[in-house]
């Protein structure tokens, strides 16, 4: 399913130290890399993601993601993620998934403290859903605070349905967040 996958299920809000994956390409899996935390917001934090090819992929080149986001009590799986030097492109999704969202090159959600920088994000989702009712995007973030997107390029991204295709996004429950150069 997953290339390159970092999954915590650990019981309350405890987040394993220090992840690296750098100088690697991943393709023809589900999602490229996934780092994945549990319901009670076990995660990951001192993540770098660097000189990553991650392509022809079907629901995502990156992906974070973590419990599902309570706005009175928000909690993050994940804390202090970097992505630098990464590119993303022909992650095509899946025409069939009207049920989640595919096709994106980096999406990460559930995230205290993140940067994407220097990356690249190119001819994502061409094949997502007609039905989907999200869309992918080249480079975003959702449920997370204290991003920062800085020096990136996206280009050539797409849709399958009649919503989203962009370059860049700070989607739902995003704060304290910067996107730049």
């Amino acid at each position: 399913q997953d290339g390159i996958a970092f999954v915590s299920d650990l019981p309350g809000d405890r987040k394993l130290p220090y992840v690296r994956v750098s100088g690697v390409e991943v393709k023809n899996f589900r999602n490229g890399i996934r780092l994945h935390g549990g319901k009670e917001a076990s995660g990951f934090r001192d993540v770098l993601i660097s000189d990553t090819s991650l392509h022809t992929n079907q629901d995502a080149g990156l992906v974070a993601d973590g419990p599902a986001f309570d706005a009175d009590a928000p909690a993050y799986a994940h804390e202090d993620v970097t992505v630098s030097g990464v590119t993303a492109f022909d992650n095509v999704g899946d025409p069939q998934a009207s049920e989640r969202n595919t096709g994106s090159g980096i999406v990460l959600g559930s995230i205290r403290r993140g940067r994407v920088e220097q990356s690249v994000a190119h001819d994502n989702g061409e094949l997502s859903s007609p039905d989907a009712m999200e869309g992918p995007e080249g480079i975003w973030t959702y449920d997370s605070t204290r991003m920062t997107l800085q020096k990136n390029v996206s280009y050539g991204n797409r849709t399958g349905s009649r919503v989203d295709g962009g370059g860049f996004g700070l989607d739902n429950n995003v704060s304290h967040s910067v996107m730049q150069y």
